[in-house]
């Protein structure tokens, strides 16, 4: 019988066997393995020439066998085929389908022994880890106890045979915390393969955007964080029976909570099991902490490891191997290299593996490194960071060619996170590091210090795990013996507010009293406390949350970011907005490569904005969006070439759809505005959500099997090493395609289109509005300009923040590209002097600067800034507001001071148009946050309101006001504060005849203090300063009409309430004492008592200082000028 070639045949054969509902689906990996294995079949039967034989034997036997072997005798399982024919093609005939039918069970066949092989592979591997031999004790300590510590050295095993002890021995719904993302996701992964389930959900993961659980989970992998979460709707942890919490010893702030969380847990769910493990855990600790929980020591499988400690001397020699000193020396690393290459013969394996501090660092010695391993071809180099994709962290794990080493540059990520085989050598610079807060300064800082003891011997452990291995120690024995044993826990270095916050959510009222397992200090927490009361987080009364607070907790972002997103909503810019929050929540998509030349910066001009880098953050996305729409070219290239990560935006895109769900759950926004066809990311309905969701699993399933099997081998291309795998193009695909079906594909939008709809940055007023949202939960996070930066060069400007002078524009933000956007305009000047202080210049184009956050590295830096109209920004946004009678001059927060040069008059219609912009913004921001106010009032309609408020916004930043503007530090001018009634706090304003030298001030609100300042002469046109008698003016807010001099009309701006108006009570015909609140009043002077509201309050306290001053000249001039009139001009 002659062989048959089938693949000549294959359309044919798919459609007869592989149609329908069939074993073998088409288009997927299995049914192109099994054609890939027809193929080699053929050609190795082709060489032999034997031919296939029959389906049928000759004979049987008197004992009813057959007479002739038939190699299908060796499958021990049928498999049925729905056969789809009407008549056989040419070629093929019913022996042929017979021959094709045994050539599918041998198929099958074979890859029964490769699974027999891999199970048998699997339990071999796990009987030779140390972690086998306690695997009985480790299941009778969690049967007999509630709390099991497991410190388990370095390689044991613990992370990935601890959840299958408990799964094979009964225990169900476990969950296993890791600190970090990439942790959960290569357990998860390993766990399902040694389980035989890494198709199926039984073993699962879930991270911040990413999840793969489903009701069959029995194991999920997940981050501290979100099992925290978790605990807002779950307060029990209901869904868990045993919750593992690994890599304790690493102490981050989410693990500490976490661990006081679950002990007050204990005592209330007495079924729940809980197991702590870590490799270099301080056992005396946390057994005291769980009350003598028992602990499990387990010794780890190393192979010996050579320890080589180079010292300070041996690495200045090195130097002359190209290291320089103004930078990172990276010649001893280069050194250790060529040593490498030297000693050790090419043939023996054995990849590399550098313990560096931070990025900065990683890229030099990559740049470096990469240029040594072009010369020698021996080695292929890899970085290893948070900031990579997925995609990217996981070429550590690829397979690299014969003769050629893998050199992994790495931050402490790896060090016990992940798990890279095949490393031999290992490079610790002893350095890491750590993120630390000042609270004084309000500045994070990224701080280089020595690693602790544990920590030294978990890099050294990397080095033993399949073989024996060296690890080099680029410091001293004498060094090491004076590190600290174990690192400084997170929770007594970094801002608690997130974690304050966090604990008031779950209904911990005092954070003092929480059983951390070492606190913090008492300082820390009370200034984290007044810093959320001072945010209007928390309320002041007691330790509760606001209704604001209550939402800013749910958000997985800063506070600044949370009330950005709020006051967007607010304003119904939301898509916009929320894309900004989005991007300023996850790490920078910028990224700055060892070889980037001027083809990315100049790529990069067409997104960049010169308003802020926000708006370039969203200018950026929004054209990914374009190109994702128009499908030109791909995605990846395009952000490659302007140097972007596109990772960060697929993890925008996840987090804007997590904002948007949560503002629509607080009823901030309407489904009508989620569902708004402009939206790219409009929300679906839930059976469209479930549908997609399913089709989500489906699509990460074959994307599984597809990577199956494949070892991906890592290659250098031409000149550059380019550590390209093979499937690179096909994972970009896969994110491509999950990012379309959850999302939705774009190409219906306008092609033309290339913003969004509430998003116009040609349009000043579009611009104008998104930086009074951003700046309204930036505050008070700005800084001004140094006197001197128009002297300096374009690297060196200089700014001050409130608290923490000399800042610098980060290095990647717009304005250390373009400084001179942030240097005033001077609009004129007759003193030449004045040209080189701009500061003092009369403008009105000075700007500060709203940022994020203050982050110190090589220097302190403000992180994502924008740029605003000092004056402005500063009265709509100012916590305190000091003026002196004029309102000409102004201090703000007691540290910056500026000066006016108008009329006193336009400076008083100024001022009581703030007052109303602000009282509006408070009655907005209410019925917005609290819905029964709304619902139950019948109130003007919100949109009219909403515009009415923009439209006195533009007036405010309109105005083309002259002023200087200066850092404040001289409090003895100020005047004192003369409190009149401490019945009410409100009632603290006075006013005294002009002529009298020592006026007291007069507190129009909390924000707002009137005539508390002493007057400069030569600032207004007029040195004679009125109080206007009681003249007929009309509120702009409720249209009423009223006698009423300046301060009275501040006070009943500030007090103007639309609710009461929209009672029904005439505006035409009700006075400003019946349309403001009356009270109770006790005079101090006359003793008597009235029920006054509060400008009847003011109006009696002035009787009494006009009968002190009777007798003197009245500087009070009642002739002439309109009813709006502040001063009467000399003219």
């Amino acid at each position: 019988m002659s062989i048959t070639d089938f693949t000549l045949y294959r359309d044919e054969l798919d459609d007869i066997f592989f149609s329908g509902r069939s074993y073998l689906q088409r288009e997927t990996k299995h049914h192109k393995d099994f054609w890939l294995f027809c193929e080699r079949y053929y050609r190795y039967q082709k060489n032999k020439s034997p031919s296939i034989p029959s389906d049928g034997a000759e004979g049987y036997s008197k004992l009813d066998l057959p007479l002739k072997y038939d190699k299908r005798y060796r499958c021990n399982f049928s498999i049925l085929f729905h056969q789809n024919y009407d008549h056989l093609p040419r070629g093929l005939n019913q022996e042929k389908l017979k021959e094709f039918k045994q050539l599918v069970h041998l198929y099958e066949d074979f890859n029964q022994k490769q699974k027999f092989a891999k199970i048998r592979k699997i339990k071999n591997d796990q009987s030779n880890l140390p972690i086998s031999q306690y695997r009985s004790k480790i299941i009778t300590a969690v049967q007999q106890n509630q709390v099991v510590i497991i410190a388990g050295d370095t390689g044991c095993g613990k992370s990935t045979q601890v959840p299958q002890y408990l799964l094979n021995s009964g225990f169900s719904h476990i969950a296993c915390t890791q600190p970090r993302r990439i942790a959960c996701m290569s357990l998860a992964k390993r766990v399902g393969y040694e389980m035989l389930n890494q198709y199926g959900s039984r073993i699962a993961y879930q991270i911040r955007f990413e999840e793969s659980k489903t009701r069959a989970t029995k194991v999920l992998f997940l981050t501290e964080g979100l099992l925290l979460r978790q605990l807002v709707s779950d307060p029990t942890l209901s869904l868990y029976n045993v919750i593992v919490v690994d890599e304790v010893h690493e102490r981050h702030v989410q693990g500490d909570f976490l661990l006081g969380i679950l002990k007050d847990l204990l005592p209330i769910r007495r079924d729940l099991k809980l197991i702590l493990m870590s490799a270099t855990i301080n056992i005396n600790l946390f057994a005291n902490y769980f009350e003598g929980a028992p602990v499990i020591k387990i010794p780890g499988r190393l192979y010996p490891i050579q320890l080589e400690y180079v010292s300070q001397l041996t690495i200045r020699e090195s130097r002359e191997f190209g290291g320089t000193a103004d930078r990172f020396d990276t010649s001893p690393y280069l050194k250790i290299m060529q040593i490498i290459d030297e000693k050790y013969p090419d043939n023996e394996r054995g990849d590399m593996l550098i313990f560096l501090s931070g990025l900065s660092d990683i890229t030099a010695l990559f740049e470096d490194a990469r240029n040594y391993a072009l010369k020698t071809k021996k080695w292929i180099v890899l970085s290893l960071h948070s900031s990579l994709s997925v995609e990217q962290q996981e070429k550590v794990f690829d397979i690299v060619p014969e003769g050629v080493r893998k050199c992994i540059i790495s931050t402490n990520i790896a060090e016990t996170s992940v798990t890279i085989d095949g490393v031999r050598f290992i490079i610790d610079s002893g350095k890491v590091k750590e993120m630390s807060y000042d609270s004084g300064a309000k500045m994070h800082r990224l701080q280089e210090f020595w690693i602790s003891k544990a920590s030294a011997e978990q890099r050294k452990g990397r080095a033993g795990r399949t073989g024996p291995g060296v690890c080099f120690r680029l410091y001293s024995d004498s060094e090491y013996e004076a590190f600290e044993q174990y690192s400084t826990p997170e929770i007594r270095r970094i801002s608690l507010d997130s974690l304050i916050l966090q604990m008031l959510l779950l209904e911990i009222k005092n954070p003092t009293d929480f059983p951390f397992i070492e606190p913090p200090s008492k300082a820390a927490l009370d200034h984290s406390v007044i810093s959320l009361q001072d945010q209007g987080v928390i309320e002041k009364e007691n330790m509760k949350l606001t209704v604001i607070g209550k939402m800013l907790a749910n958000l997985p972002v800063e506070v600044v970011i949370g009330k950005t997103l709020i006051m967007g909503t607010l304003f119904k810019i939301i898509p916009s907005v929320v894309t900004m929050a989005a991007a300023l929540a996850v790490q920078s998509p910028f990224y700055k490569t060892v070889d980037q030349g001027s083809e990315i910066a100049n790529a990069r001009e067409e997104i960049l904005s010169t308003e802020g880098d926000p708006f370039t953050l969203l200018n950026a996305y929004n054209a990914w969006l374009q190109v994702k729409a128009e499908r030109e070219i791909p995605s990846k290239k395009w952000c490659r070439q302007r140097g972007i990560e596109e990772q960060r935006f697929y993890e925008m895109s996840k987090l804007r759809l997590q904002f948007l769900d949560l503002l629509q759950d607080h009823h901030l926004i309407s489904e009508k505005e989620v569902n708004d066809k402009n939206d790219p990311f409009r929300k679906q309905s839930i059976d469209k959500k479930r549908e997609r969701k399913k089709q989500l699993r489906d699509l990460k399933r074959k994307y599984a099997r597809d990577k199956l099997g494949k070892r991906k081998m890592l290659r250098m291309d031409g000149e550059h090493a380019q550590n390209v795998s093979d499937d690179e193009v096909k994972e970009t695909d896969f994110r491509d395609a999950e990012f379309r079906l959850l999302y939705g594909d774009h190409r219906s939008r306008d092609r033309k289109e290339k913003k969004q709809d509430d998003y116009d940055e040609e349009d000043p007023r579009t611009v104008l509005l998104h930086k009074v949202v951003l700046v309204s939960g930036l505050y008070p996070n700005i800084a001004l300009a140094d006197e001197c930066n128009s002297w300096r060069k374009e690297n060196e400007q200089i700014f001050h923040a409130k608290t923490k002078s000399f800042v610098t524009p980060h290095p990647g933000s717009i304005f250390a590209m373009q400084p001179q956007l942030l240097h005033p305009q001077i609009i004129s000047n007759k003193d030449e002097s004045q040209l080189a202080n701009p500061r003092s210049a009369l403008s009105s184009g000075h700007q500060i600067i709203a940022y994020v956050s203050l982050l110190e590295t090589t220097k302190p830096y403000f992180v994502n800034g924008i740029r605003l109209p000092a004056l402005q920004t500063l009265l709509l946004f100012a916590k305190n507001i000091k003026t002196d009678r004029t309102c000409t001059r102004m201090i703000f927060d007691n540290w910056l001071e500026i000066g006016l040069y108008p009329d006193c008059r336009r400076c008083g219609k100024m001022l009581i148009l703030l007052v109303q912009v602000r009282n509006m913004w408070n009655q907005l921001l209410q019925f917005h946050v609290d819905k029964d106010v709304l619902d139950g009032k019948k109130a003007k309609s919100l949109d009219e309101f909403q515009d009415k408020l923009k439209k006195k916004i533009y007036r405010i930043c309109d105005d083309s006001i002259r002023y200087t503007i200066k850092k404040y530090a001289d409090a003895s001018n100020m005047k004192r504060t003369e409190q009149l009634d401490s019945t009410h706090v409100t009632d603290k304003e006075t006013i005294e005849s002009s002529d009298t030298k020592d006026l007291t001030q007069v507190q129009i609100s909390d924000y707002l203090e009137y005539d508390s300042l002493e007057t400069t002469e030569d600032r207004c046109k007029s040195n004679t300063l009125e109080y206007l008698d009681s003249r007929t003016w009309s509120c702009s807010l409720c249209n009423t009409e009223m006698k009423a001099n300046f301060v009275e009309r501040l006070k009943h701006s500030s007090e103007c309430t639309i609710l009461q108006h929209s009672k029904g009570l005439s505006s035409s015909t009700k006075s400003a004492t019946e349309q403001i609140a009356r009270r109770l009043y006790k005079c101090p002077v006359c003793f008597e008592e009235f029920n006054f509201s509060a400008i009847e309050i003011l109006r009696h306290k002035k009787s009494h200082t006009e009968q002190a001053a009777e007798g003197s000249s009245s500087v009070i001039s009642n002739e002439g000028g309109e009813d709006n009139t502040l001063v009467k001009s000399d003219g």
